[in-house]
């Protein structure tokens, strides 16, 4: 009797162990089962996170390619206006000789006028003084030709009085 107690005792103390083990493996599911939950909710909270930030990430990339493409544009743009810049600085050095060589004929231009300027001055001066001797050489004509008429006329005198006297001679020299 004192076996079958102590199968009974032993029984009693067993069952009461599995009771308590089974009770302790029941808290521990709960706590295991609440971690998982947990765990869970974490999973989907960092998942969500995860998203977010991967769609961040996709917009950022594509802020990032956008302001690439931009920057290229914006280099290409500089190229263009550097490019640009040069061949007018290339364009203001050939208008600045021009203008200089310009400047050069201009002055030289100046300087053949003063002196066209002067030589029209001499040219009219002497002109003047050609003038005043046409018009001295004209009354010198004038008096030439009126001289020469006089004379002319003289000539003529003498011819009739050389002739009468001649017609006289011959008169005296037939008498």
């Amino acid at each position: 009797m004192f076996a079958s107690y102590m199968f009974v005792s032993d029984s009693k103390l067993t069952k009461k162990v599995l009771k308590d083990q089974l009770k302790e493996s029941k808290d521990k599911r709960q706590e295991l089962s609440d971690k998982l939950t947990e765990s869970e909710y974490e999973k989907q909270q960092l998942t969500g996170r995860l998203k977010t930030t991967e769609e961040e990430r996709n917009q950022l990339t594509g802020r990032l390619k956008t302001t690439e493409e931009e920057r290229q544009q914006l280099k290409d743009t500089l190229k263009a206006t550097e490019e640009e810049r040069q061949q007018l600085n290339g364009r203001l050095k050939t208008t600045e000789e021009e203008r200089k060589q310009l400047t050069g004929r201009l002055k030289t231009t100046e300087e053949e006028r003063q002196q066209l300027t002067g030589r029209f001055k001499t040219t009219e001066e002497e002109r003047q003084q050609l003038t005043g001797r046409l018009k001295t050489t004209e009354e010198e004509r004038q008096q030439l030709k009126d001289t020469l008429k006089a004379t002319e006329e003289e000539r003529q005198q003498l011819n009739g009085r050389l002739k009468t006297t001649e017609e006289e001679r011959k008169q005296l020299l037939e008498d």
